[in-house]
């Protein structure tokens, strides 16, 4: 058992015995160094292994120094310090920005230009004798051990502050890392920043003359302390082998808005999206009642465990919506915070509702298809049975006296009968497998000649105006038919106007009927009813204005379909056999109405001649339908 006396003995032994800690050092710095090689493939690991081995290298130069005793070993040892005191730094900035994820000073220009300084201290300190610009003098002191008192030039104050600072800025990014990294990151940024700060912390207090050892920098103990904090980061926390993504770079190129809140509902981290969204209120610290308070669908679920997935439509936007999902968050102190992640989905539910537009539309037109078939099957079918029961009608009334009753009820089946016969005939026109007589006519010439009929329609008080641009080319048309379209679309005017006309904007109220030339366009001809596939150009224009009280979206969208009426009792199959007539007279019709502004419908025919549409049931000469 030893005595007081012996283990003050030993203490004296090591304090005054600089080689055994440096020796110490040197192995902690090593044993950190092959630890990180094991780990090369990882961002940063062969970084981190040159900057302990770096270490071990200045603790061994400092230990053999110490254990010289002539002033030329002295001296040796000391100028070739600066070669791993130059590496050093140089290489933890390098492992720093790898750490957290900060590729712009990892680049081979960058180190390149960093390690100009301490490569040409290096080179000046190997013939300081001839310049003096590390050290101008150098004294060598024999008591109470043999060491080397340097004055410092003005190239080591540059050096060292040069380092200091490459030094500092890598144990900035480091700390700044563990301060916003939750667990196990935060660890490991503590850590490393550590190691990283524990040489400059010993070069420090030698520079103050503090050292216990005169002429010895304890720098080198620090690296050894450094090597041993490194060494449990690498087997505890696994540091090389979890280096994250910095926070700023991973948030920043995410498409989503993230905040997270901390448990007492304070936001505790955003980004850049998130600011975008939600303005100068996303602010940390900020509460979140004040921060959704403008949401109010998000901020009834936002608390909610232990998910929500729901989508929230913006406020005070006319069509944005996001997708919301909140999660639970732990901040790291076992708090239980939130997680939001708002993803636009505008797009994709636009696209969505344009797709289900699309399919309605479809499906519309496959119905509309479906009962065209029907339609034109059936007018075919009552067609023959009302040419046999009308001529059989006829036969029997010329034997019935004419003043019998019998005779008025055959009159009055007869009448029915052709009722009947005409609604087959808009069956057929809707259908479209009517047979037309064709021949070229003057539109504006038509209209004129019909205006007593057309005024026999439009009465009470209502005004008739004609707008007719004479003249107009010619187009191919069954005259009975477009009679019938055009008193269709009169009657349908007059009777939108009810018994209190309002008055055109800038006109007396009234039906206005109008005939002239047009150019259309591709976009003109898609938007009008089976103007898709007509060929753009010239065109005749038949239209028919009233100033009533106009239609909307949803009445336009049903207003071709074959019995609908806005009035409660329709006739017939209505504009659908117009449309029908149209189509077969290879034309399209455009509509203009709004509630409130009246309403416009006009018929586009191809001029005689021109290249359009493939209108079925057109045949010169053939009879017009019953």
């Amino acid at each position: 058992m030893r005595g007081g006396d012996g283990w003050n003995g030993d203490l004296n032994e090591l304090v005054s015995r600089p080689e055994l800690p440096m020796a110490v050092a040197v192995v902690a710095a090593l044993r950190a160094g092959q630890l990180a090689l094991r780990r090369r493939r990882s961002p940063g690991a062969p970084a981190f292994a040159v900057t302990m081995f770096a270490m071990a290298v200045w603790a061994a130069c400092e230990g053999f120094e110490a254990g010289s005793i002539t002033r030329t070993a002295k001296l040796f040892w000391s100028d070739l310090v600066f070669v791993p005191v130059g590496i050093g730094p140089v290489a933890l900035l390098q492992f720093s920005a790898a750490f957290t994820h900060r590729p712009r000073w990892r680049r081979d220009g960058v180190i390149a230009g960093l390690s100009l300084l301490p490569l040409f201290t290096a080179l000046m300190a190997a013939c300081n004798s001839w310049h003096g610009w590390i050290w101008p003098s150098v004294t060598y002191v024999a008591t109470p051990r043999p060491h080397l008192d340097h004055s410092n030039g003005w190239l080591f104050v540059a050096f060292a502050a040069y380092s200091y600072a490459l030094c500092g800025l890598a144990v900035s990014w480091l700390l700044a890392f563990a301060r916003r990294s939750p667990a196990p990151y935060r660890q490991q940024g503590w850590l490393l920043a550590a190691a990283g700060a524990a040489p400059c912390l010993g070069t420090l207090l030698y520079l103050l003359n503090v050292s216990p050892w005169p002429g010895i920098d304890l720098g080198p103990l620090g690296g050894g302390l450094s090597g041993l904090l490194a060494a449990y980061s690498l087997t505890r926390y696994r540091c090389l082998d979890l280096v994250p993504l910095a926070r700023d770079a991973l948030l920043a190129q995410l498409p989503e808005a993230v905040l997270a809140f901390d448990g007492s509902g304070r936001l505790i981290d955003v980004n850049r999206n998130a600011q975008r969204l939600f303005g100068a209120q996303a602010r940390l610290g900020e509460a979140a009642s004040a921060l959704l308070g403008d949401w109010p669908e998000l901020h009834a679920q936002w608390r909610e465990a232990p998910a929500v997935s729901t989508d929230v439509a913006r406020p005070g936007a006319v069509s944005a919506w996001f997708a919301v999902t909140a999660s639970p968050l732990d901040d790291g102190d076992g708090r239980s915070g939130r997680l939001l992640v708002l993803r636009d989905v505008t797009a994709t539910r636009e696209a969505a509702e344009e797709r289900r537009q699309l399919e309605r539309a479809l499906q519309e037109a496959h119905h509309l298809e479906s009962l065209g078939i029907l339609a034109g099957g059936l007018a075919h079918d009552f067609n023959n049975l009302h040419t046999v029961v009308m001529g059989h009608l006829e036969l029997l009334m010329s034997h019935l006296d004419p003043h019998s009753s019998a005779h008025d009820s055959a009159e009055r089946a007869f009448k029915a009968t052709c009722s009947a016969a005409a609604l087959t005939a808009e069956m057929l026109a809707y259908a479209g497998a009517a047979q037309y007589h064709t021949a070229p006519a003057d539109l504006a010439a038509f209209v004129r000649c019909r205006v007593a009929l057309l005024g026999s329609v439009v009465s009470g008080g209502i005004e008739l105006r004609l707008e007719l641009s004479e003249p107009v080319p010619a187009v191919n048309v069954d005259d009975s038919s477009l009679q019938h379209v055009l008193l269709h679309l009169v009657t349908n005017a007059r009777e939108a106007l009810g018994e209190t006309p309002r008055a055109l904007s800038d006109t007396p109220g009234g039906v206005v009927v109008g005939v002239r030339t047009v150019e259309l366009g591709r976009g003109e001809l898609d938007a009008a009813e089976n103007g898709a596939d007509l060929p753009a150009g010239p065109y005749v224009e038949l239209s028919v204005a009233d100033d009533g009280p106009g239609m909307d979206a949803e009445t336009r969208a049903r207003m071709f379909h074959p019995f609908f009426s806005t009035r409660f009792l329709g006739r017939g199959l209505g504009l659908a056999a117009v449309l029908g007539i149209v189509k077969a007279h290879g034309g399209a019709i455009d509509v203009r109405s709004a509630p409130g502004q009246g309403t416009r419908l006009a018929i586009w025919l191809p001029v005689a001649g021109a290249t359009a549409g493939s209108p079925a049931g057109l045949t010169a000469g053939s009879p017009p339908p019953a």
